[in-house]
């Protein structure tokens, strides 16, 4: 890239009020913003982002027509999008747990209105800039999709010791030893033994049993398993890591 060139960040934009056409005019103003779709609802969002179209940021309305903004997070996971945009979402409510549910549901940054646009820009463009590295970006949403499909949501007990222990598995395919290598690098990552990770993810598995989701009763089957206990740790982590690693490019 020529230094004096300034890269382009794609913005995607759903807006339900008059200020959808006042942004459109200013990303399109800006020299470091592209618009690559807008929407003014979001069942139309929903079809814009299935086409491909790749924005590395979308501004999101909480206050959408026909589906809300936090709908639209759920149903964009079931889009399975080859890359998630960092996701900024404009609210006009200051409720400290609705914006945790937000922030739960992928929104990475909130806004409140009234905003200033050139601050709701330039807080785009800061989440691009410091968003961690696509591959491990496309990781965590695959480990994401995979929880949500085995009904297993973040404020399950274990969720997280789950997540990140695939996470190792797959980016360090040297750590054979489960209980041994594994646990130990997540007991250093959440401060705890590796006796805790242990019996945390034997307690989300525990759950995931006594649900009996389709997808986990698919994993019981394709390992050969009796259907009335639950899966052991070693099988779980091992197949889960396994169905992610077709769909990961490292």
């Amino acid at each position: 890239m020529n230094p004096k060139e300034i890269r382009k960040f794609k913005v995607m934009l759903a807006e339900s009020g008059r200020q959808l056409f006042v942004l459109q005019e200013y990303i399109k103003e800006r020299p470091d913003t592209e618009l690559c779709g807008a929407a003014c609802d979001g069942e139309a969002l929903l079809e814009l982002l299935g086409q491909g179209l790749e924005p590395d940021v979308l501004i999101l309305d909480s206050d959408l027509r026909r589906i809300s903004g936090i709908r639209v997070l759920y149903k964009m996971r079931s889009l399975r999008l080859k890359r998630m945009p960092q996701i900024l979402m404009t609210t006009c409510t200051t409720d400290d747990g609705v914006r945790k549910k937000y922030i739960e549901a992928g929104a990475k940054s909130l806004v409140v209105k009234p905003y200033k646009m050139e601050e709701l820009l330039n807080q785009a463009i800061d989440l691009c800039l410091n968003a961690p590295e696509s591959v491990e970006v496309r990781l965590d949403y695959l480990i994401r999709l995979y929880l949500e499909q085995m009904h297993l949501t973040v404020g399950d007990a274990g969720y997280w010791y789950l997540s990140d222990a695939v996470k190792q598995m797959l980016q360090h395919p040297a750590l054979c030893g489960l209980c041994k290598e594994v646990y130990e690098h997540c007991g250093t990552r959440f401060g705890v033994s590796p006796k805790a990770i242990e019996s945390g993810i034997r307690r989300a598995i525990e759950r995931i049993h006594y649900v009996s989701p389709p997808a986990y009763r698919e994993m019981q089957k394709f390992l050969k398993l009796s259907a009335e206990k639950p899966v052991s740790n070693r099988d779980f982590l091992g197949r889960m890591a396994q169905q992610i690693a077709l769909e990961w490019e490292p």
